[in-house]
């Protein structure tokens, strides 16, 4: 009779590692007593990442929505304090371009620049 890999019913296996239940039989490599276990597992093997990437999109998404009202009033140049008190976050962009002596930032398909005290040159971009 051919060797699987496959254990005996008797002969435990180990540990759930999520739940922490022994599980006997099965695979040699087996590692979750079910497929439940095993799901919620990877999934909170993964949660951190997913919300992490969330908050950066949230962020984004608000600086987004203050430069679209500012583009949409026509206002090139806006004092950093206020607009950071209306929630803009200077430090997430989705492009940063040093040239010269300016720093050139982008949110998606708005682009700025920034200095100490105030953000200038604020424009859509012409996508083609």
């Amino acid at each position: 009779m051919a060797d699987y890999g496959l254990l005996d019913k008797k002969d435990e296996k180990g540990l759930c590692l999520e739940c922490g239940k022994a599980f006997y039989g099965g695979r040699v490599d087996r590692k979750f007593c079910c497929d439940t276990c095993k799901n919620r597992y990877n999934n909170k093997k993964t949660q951190s990442l997913r919300n992490f990437k969330l908050r950066i999109r949230t962020v984004l998404d608000r600086n987004y929505e203050i430069l679209q009202s500012l583009v949409k009033e026509r206002i090139r140049i806006a004092d950093r304090a206020e607009l950071e008190a209306r929630g803009f976050n200077p430090d997430y962009v989705t492009v940063h371009i040093k040239m010269n002596r300016h720093d050139f930032h982008c949110c998606y398909d708005i682009s700025y620049i920034l200095t100490p005290s105030k953000i200038t040159n604020i424009k859509k971009l012409e996508l083609k």
